[in-house]
């Protein structure tokens, strides 16, 4: 072992490691299923969906944050628009400062217009199961709550 470049171990030390992964939940132990289960009640019970990224990816601040998006929108001030009728817009899912160029003419297309329906797609980074999720919550943003047409969506 030890010519192959390997060490030995203890068992405490084998144990502290077990211990450290599971303190930080990265083993499917009961501490974990515990620790799952009272994270899913917390976000059960609440009406609108925290925002989570807020003072990190965006500015926390509504002043700052309407700043930041009108100076990502003045990037493309005059995209060219699509002939006929627009009847989706798909933006990527990306940080602000990588990907406002893209953004800009995005959402730039939409200026002046005025939507029946939004759809806003996003993607779910800790879904274990499933690719898709509806939520009936709203969605918190330091500009306001974005709420769910929850009748729409029972369709």
């Amino acid at each position: 072992m030890r010519q192959g470049g390997g060490m030995l171990v203890s068992s405490d030390e084998v144990k502290s490691v077990i211990a450290h992964l599971d303190d930080s939940f990265l083993l499917e132990s009961e501490k974990f299923r515990r620790a799952k289960e009272a994270v899913i009640a917390e976000f059960a019970s609440k009406k609108v969906r925290p925002s989570s990224h807020s003072g990190r990816a965006y500015p926390a601040d509504p002043h700052e944050l309407r700043r930041t998006l009108d100076e990502i929108l003045a990037l493309q001030p005059d995209p060219q628009r699509p002939q006929g009728r627009l009847v989706a817009l798909v933006a990527p899912h990306i940080d602000l400062s990588v990907g406002g160029r893209v953004y800009s003419k995005a959402y730039q297309i939409l200026s002046g217009l005025s939507p029946k329906t939004v759809i806003i797609l996003g993607t779910g980074h800790q879904m274990a199961e499933d690719l898709f999720a509806l939520s009936e919550k709203g969605f918190e943003t330091p500009l306001g709550v974005a709420e769910c047409n929850r009748a729409w969506l029972k369709g």
